[in-house]
């Protein structure tokens, strides 16, 4: 949870506190990535239709109790497959146009329809007989149209009307075995005005019928479409050292045009302010406007062709950093009570950012304090040389220590800071890490503020930058390690590749590009150990509260410096 809290964001001026932007995410998926979708559809379809028994019986010019003619017969162990060979989803404007190409198999040899039959003629011809029976394979196509709508709940009201259908289907497809005389069969019942071929149609035909109107019911896309929007549905309290960050964002509009269909979510990060960064003046986050890409038209130059495409506003991400810089998580102190440091702080600490300077004022050591003066908000950009990167600006240190019988402030040090995160996805696997990165000249740091000693400006701001990793290193490394995540399978089908690109008429959104299709890698369920709540959200309805995060860790992670991110490079 770290990392959301890192990747939220706004600052300068722009957005109130915790509005709602709009269109803070979309979703794109191209006409070609609704056809990747499909084979997904095939597993949600029934694997075999049971045909019930179907008997009949009838006689005619009876007289006296003698009749001209009388038979019945029944059909039994009659079942029906339907699968998809090929199938097309072709977007229009405001709606899906479904076509597909089905196979139907009634029965086969190994396992036939079973039919009795007796019949009489004028009592003097008698014949009972049992029969196999099954029909070759043959092809139906359908046609149908899908409506998508948005409720104002977020929910998506879903059209499937009953479907069109086709079939060519004539006696040669019929098959008769295992009956003793089947010309004599066919030429009785033939007589009565009987045909078998027609008999076993219309014993299987209402079934295949009904399996193909009602495959709206079986592929459930009511359900389907609301279990997808309600996945993509972020409502989540995030406890960063005390300080609950809120979370929210949801399903706003649906929209279908011929390039592909977009899914638009409003989102909004927010988190109760401090009084600490009063003074600075600054009450809103900042806000870059822009436009979102067509739908469909996907960044060029990536390495595969993308279907779906996931473009996050900067907007949002600038909102997040601000509520994590208006609750006041940069507001901090450090001092000899602040555990788990590899260095005392205390007028050593001085001796190492300018040896010999300090040795006639402090001779003995003495506790110091470093107080952070967090003047601006971090901002977040796609500009630069990472998908995600964020910038800290006037980042004041305040040190503090008894000098003189008074507690004094020795000097002021302002510090910039470039981070960077970077997405990586890896397809075999299915993992998805962001790595934090911080190149070699990322933090700089200047003396703003020094009387008793100015002739150590430079010297002190020198090994301050260097010193950082050494503070902020070995606390934050096993932390950096866990921000990874499982993307799940569905039925063997999910995500193949990943890439990130800037998007946007200004380049001011993170767009996200996916490839989807058949992968090796296994569904990531509640409480498996690789996804769900145990590793993140998604099992229950409001999803997953992280633990909890020392708020010294935030601060030393992402204000003091937040060169204890370094990523291994």
């Amino acid at each position: 949870m770290l990392a959301l809290a890192l990747l939220g964001a706004p600052a300068l001026a722009g957005n109130a506190p915790g509005a709602t932007i709009p269109n803070a995410v979309a979703i794109d998926v191209s006409d070609d990535g609704l056809d990747a979708f499909l084979p997904i559809a095939t597993t949600l379809l029934p694997s075999q239709i049971d045909v019930p028994t179907f008997a009949d019986a009838d006689e005619g010019g009876c007289v006296w109790g003698l009749c001209a003619y009388s038979y019945e017969y029944s059909i039994t162990n009659g079942w029906a497959s339907v699968t998809i060979n090929d199938a097309d989803i072709t977007p229009g404007n405001g709606v899906l146009y479904l076509d597909a190409n089905l196979t139907v198999q009634v029965n086969q040899q190994s396992d036939p329809v079973d039919i009795y039959l007796h019949g009489t003629g004028i009592e003097i011809i008698s014949i009972t007989e049992t029969c196999d029976a099954w029909v070759d394979p043959f092809d139906i196509q359908i046609q149908g149209e899908i409506g998508l709508t948005m409720n104002p709940d977020g929910t998506a009201n879903v059209s499937f009307p009953p479907l069109d259908w086709q079939w060519t289907l004539t006696g040669d497809d019929f098959q008769l075995a295992n009956c003793g005389t089947v010309t004599a069969i066919e030429d009785f019942l033939d007589f009565f005005g009987v045909d078998v071929f027609g008999l076993v149609l219309d014993f299987v035909e209402p079934e295949i019928a009904s399996a193909i109107d009602g495959l709206s019911q079986d592929l459930d896309l009511q359900t389907a479409v609301n279990d997808a929007l309600a996945s993509a549905t972020i409502s989540e309290e995030i406890d960063l050292g005390g300080v609950i960050l809120s979370v929210d964002v949801a399903p706003s509009a649906i929209d279908i045009v011929p390039q592909g269909v977009r899914i638009a979510l409003d989102g909004s990060i927010s988190a109760p302010a401090d009084p600490c960064v009063e003074p600075y003046g600054i009450t809103e986050s900042l806000a870059t406007a822009s436009t979102l890409p067509g739908v469909g038209a996907f960044a060029s130059g990536l390495p595969f062709t993308p279907q779906v495409g996931v473009y996050v506003d900067d907007d949002l991400v600038n909102e997040g950093l601000f509520a994590v810089w208006n609750a006041g998580l940069l507001c901090q102190t450090i001092d000899d009570s602040t555990g788990d440091l590899p260095l005392a702080i205390d007028t050593n600490l001085l001796g190492l950012l300018a040896p010999g300077v300090y040795d006639d004022l402090f001779p003995e050591s003495r506790p110091i304090g470093i107080i952070t003066r967090p003047t601006q908000p971090p901002i977040g950009s796609t500009t630069g040389p990472h998908d995600l990167n964020i910038d800290v600006h006037e980042l004041g240190l305040d040190f503090y220590a008894d000098f003189e019988g008074r507690q004094a402030r020795l000097m002021r040090v302002d510090l910039e800071v470039a981070a960077g995160l970077d997405i990586d996805f890896d397809g075999a696997t299915g993992g998805l890490a962001i790595d934090v990165a911080l190149g070699g000249d990322a933090v700089t740091a200047a003396v703003t503020y020094n009387e008793l000693t100015p002739e150590a400006n430079e010297q002190v701001a020198d090994q301050l930058v260097g010193l950082v990793d050494q503070l902020v290193g070995p606390l934050l490394g096993s932390a950096l390690q866990d921000l990874a995540f499982d993307i799940p399978s569905f039925e063997g089908f999910g995500l193949q590749q990943a890439s990130v690109r800037a998007a946007g008429s200004t380049g001011d959104r993170l767009g996200l590009y996916g490839a989807i299709g058949p992968v090796g890698y296994q569904s990531a369920g509640c409480g498996d150990g690789s996804g769900g709540c145990d590793a993140g959200a998604g099992c229950q309805d409001t999803g997953c509260s992280s633990g909890r995060v020392p708020v010294r860790v935030v601060f030393i992670g992402f204000a003091l410096l937040l060169a204890g991110l370094r990523r291994r490079r």
